[in-house]
């Protein structure tokens, strides 16, 4: 994860694993393929249904994702 800002290429479902043992199961979760503004591309997974792709977002020092 590096900060900064840029724009989402797509937007896909996270890969689906085995649940362990006893655990429950959890809300899917959305994989944001960014491509920052320096050329390199990031993936960032997320709960919130909130992003598109085309979506110009920036990547906090502090973990949070936030429209531009």
């Amino acid at each position: 994860y590096i900060p900064g800002t840029g724009v989402i290429q797509s937007v896909m479902p996270t890969p689906v694993a085995a649940a362990a043992a006893g655990s429950s199961p959890t809300e899917p979760m959305q994989r944001l393929e960014v491509k920052m503004d320096n050329g390199k591309v990031q993936y960032i997974d997320t709960p919130s249904r909130d992003f598109t792709k085309g979506m110009r977002i920036t990547l906090t020092p502090d973990r949070y994702i936030k429209r531009s």
